[in-house]
């Protein structure tokens, strides 16, 4: 079994004050993205930034308990932020489980690993999107605002 590389997010918060976007989904309230990543210390951090951001956030330890956790909040979830290789269920195959339900939901799989994790298949779907960690907080943000203007 592959020994699981370490996330690391680098970069700064904003070096000066520019206003805070806040996305919104219909009759005005937050987006809401479901989070899933097995390393604690990365999930609080992501949520805490995509917090600051105006988004909701629903955290989960991993792909089940975020299958668990879309199913009592499905009307609600805009997004996904996957970890793709996580214990049990990977986010992958959690995303998967999802789409039956939710055809139309959009991804966004991260992994320390290379790209290669991800098929080409996955990354031709619609809604699917892939992003390499570390990842500063800017990319993140910018590949999220890109994925629910989409």
């Amino acid at each position: 079994m592959k020994k699981k590389k370490r996330t690391r997010f680098s970069g700064q918060y904003a070096k000066k004050e520019e206003p805070l976007t806040m996305f919104t989904a219909g009759a005005g309230r937050p987006k809401t993205i479901l989070l899933a990543d097995d390393e604690n210390m990365v999930r609080e951090i992501v949520k805490m930034l995509l917090e600051s951001r105006g988004y909701t956030v629903i955290s989960a330890a991993d792909g089940n308990d975020a299958v668990n956790k879309f199913y009592k909040h499905k009307d609600h979830i805009d997004m996904l932020l996957f970890d793709v290789t996580m214990p049990g269920k990977n986010g992958r195959d959690a995303y998967k489980t999802i789409k039956e339900t939710k055809p139309d939901i959009k991804v966004l799989l991260m992994s320390g690993y290379t790209k290669d994790i991800v098929s080409n298949k996955d990354l031709r779907e619609k809604g699917v999107y892939f992003l390499q960690k570390p990842v500063s907080p800017d990319v993140l943000f910018g590949k999220i605002d890109e994925i629910l203007e989409a």
